[in-house]
């Protein structure tokens, strides 16, 4: 071979070395070109993992010969599609949002068998009301000038008329379940009806802005109007209060009342008010209660937890822009946004679960799992695993429905869920 041939292909290999083995290195490290932006971009990756395992995996539409467990590697940043199938199971699919260096993690799915499990147990229906501790629901059906309330048990689908009143109104019809029995109000504007669980229907008649509350710890009714707190039946000659807000925690009242600068939180016995905290005037918003628990929000989203039984000792507080939070039992679930966590109120102790991709916009509790819905309406249930492993995914397979309540069936193989649009839902879980 000639000389200057020689030189020629020695050059052009060592040029060929010089461009292509950073690029090589570049490529090895994750780095690619984006066809969006062209731009050179870090790649990340998505693991995935089903039970059972071995389900099929369709990334952005385009099938793969893979089978979970798989990590998808050198994916490029943004929205990805991943659907997962497998014979004898219903399929899903969700977006999943790659971060650069960062792997996107879909573990544990927990595909649901297909065929009865997910039932449509009610569809439609006007003033739907889960019972808070039981398998249970009341809903309405309006007959011509009348209004029956009727009960269905929410395993067996089995239902019967609980009662009915004569009624004219067309006003908003307001459910609400005794804590500890199987009574109910119905409430019409200023009527109140008490349908006891043996058929009995008593009438109340109380003012139009009152409130209307069942005693977390007996069978009474608690009517709160302005300055005063009644029960029904009557037991007592009632409470002196002069408050901005009166909500049952465990067995007591407590009043929220502004005081100047302050905010005056009272426990309300008979006949007395008794000073048991004060707050910053801006602590005014009470998210919700847990036993002898009340969580309160500011306006900055930070929210604190009051324990009343020891005169509203602050139990824990944090700060989460975009505050989610709902409650369940002895346990705070609540969001940053992006990120779910729990506080267990007896062992004082804080747990991280999840972190997500897309907005965590709604949170619903129900015993051992964790109902969410993200931004874009995909639905999951989050396994509460004590034991601190990996919490595994349940799926659940619906449309963008707005999800109002949820539970775990007593005996723990259904969830029941409960939409704005009065649809109750039951959904086997597979173990």
């Amino acid at each position: 071979m000639k000389r200057g041939l020689r030189m020629t292909l020695f050059w052009f290999f060592a040029l060929a070395f010089f461009v292509l083995a950073p690029a090589a290195v570049f490529y090895t490290a994750g780095y690619r070109i984006s066809p969006q932006t062209g731009r050179i971009v870090r790649s990340g990756s998505i693991s995935i993992s089903t039970s059972p395992r071995a389900a099929d995996i369709i990334f952005n539409d385009e099938e793969f010969v893979r089978d979970t467990p798989y990590i998808f590697k050198r994916v490029l940043p943004g929205k990805h599609k991943i659907e997962l199938k497998k014979t004898g199971y219903l399929s899903w699919s969700s977006i999943v949002t790659v971060e650069p260096n960062m792997t996107s993690s879909i573990e544990g799915v927990q595909l649901l068998k297909d065929g009865s499990d997910m039932q449509v147990v009610l569809e439609n229906a006007s003033s739907l009301m889960m019972h808070p501790n039981r398998d249970i629901a009341a809903y309405v059906e309006r007959a011509e000038n009348w209004i029956e309330i009727w009960q269905i048990d929410l395993r067996s689908g089995t239902r019967f008329m609980k009662g009915r009143v004569r009624s004219f109104s067309d006003e908003q019809i307001e459910l609400t379940w005794s804590h500890v029995s199987e009574h109910v109000t119905l409430r019409i504007g200023t009527e109140v009806y008490v349908m006891q669980h043996d058929g009995v229907i008593d009438t109340l008649t109380i003012p139009s802005e009152a409130q209307l509350y069942w005693h977390p710890q007996y069978d009474q009714v608690v009517i709160v109007n302005g300055v005063t707190a009644t029960t029904y039946p009557v037991e007592s000659d009632g409470f002196s209060a002069s408050s901005l807000l009166i909500v049952s925690a465990g067995s007591q009242l407590i009043e929220f009342s502004p005081q100047g600068d302050s905010v005056r939180v009272y426990r309300l016995e008979e006949g007395e008010r008794r000073l048991i905290a004060e707050l910053s005037p801006d602590m005014l918003n009470v998210r919700g209660v847990i036993g002898e628990y009340i969580i309160i929000e500011n306006a900055s989203r930070k929210f604190v937890v009051l324990n009343v039984s020891q005169n509203a000792s602050v139990e824990f507080e944090a700060r989460a822009d975009a505050l989610v939070l709902d409650l369940h039992r002895t346990q705070l679930v609540y969001s940053d946004g992006f990120a779910i966590f729990t506080y267990d109120l007896q062992n004082k102790r804080e747990t991280f679960y999840i972190r997500e991709g897309r907005l965590v916009e709604h949170i619903f509790p129900a015993e051992q799992y964790i109902i969410y819905g993200l931004s874009e309406g995909d639905w999951y249930a989050l396994e509460r695993d004590i034991r601190g492993e990996t919490p595994n995914y349940l799926a659940l397979p619906w449309g963008n429905e707005t999800i109002k309540n949820s539970r775990l069936s007593q005996s723990g193989g259904d969830i029941f869920l409960q939409t704005e649009e009065g649809t109750l839902l039951r959904i086997g879980v597979y173990r």
